[in-house]
């Protein structure tokens, strides 16, 4: 076999695009908790850096976010391996019950309690957390199903 320098640049080529493949891969595994699925909810948040989370907020999508923000908290304590395909739903109430929510104040009016759920869906290469709140009658985050807030 006759190794000529065009023969051992192509393999060197070829040995090059297989690394950058691999490291692009692996760099995106790493990122995998910071993707979410879109779905409905625009509100979707995936990464967290505070395990309690203050919820006064200057509007209903930033309200949303810290919602979703606190579920993944919960969700890694809770359950710290999901499987491909779960979905499951958090109540507000156990997220505050819990201490990773304090009561949830409407942002146009202080004095109604919003209330609502997450819901968390492992699609096979992320993980999305959807929150879904209703502040009395000054807002309803839009997809909003009351069958989710409905004693079991």
């Amino acid at each position: 076999m006759d190794w000529g320098l065009d023969k051992i640049l192509i393999y060197i080529f070829i040995f090059l695009i297989v690394i950058l493949a691999i490291v692009y891969n692996a760099s995106n595994l790493g990122d995998f908790s910071k993707k979410s699925t879109s779905g409905d909810n625009t509100n979707t948040v995936t990464d967290t850096t505070d395990t309690n989370t203050n919820t006064t907020a200057a509007t209903y999508s930033e309200l949303e976010a810290k919602v979703a923000t606190a579920a993944k908290s919960y969700v890694a304590k809770y359950y710290p391996s999901i499987s491909s395909g779960d979905n499951f739903v958090i109540q507000t109430d156990s997220l505050i019950s819990e201490g990773y929510l304090t009561s949830i104040k409407d942002v146009k009016k202080s004095s109604t309690t919003c209330n609502g759920y997450v819901i968390v869906y492992n699609n096979g290469s992320s993980i999305s957390y959807n929150a879904y709140l209703k502040c009395g009658s000054n807002y309803t985050t839009s997809g909003y199903d009351t069958k989710y807030t409905e004693e079991f």
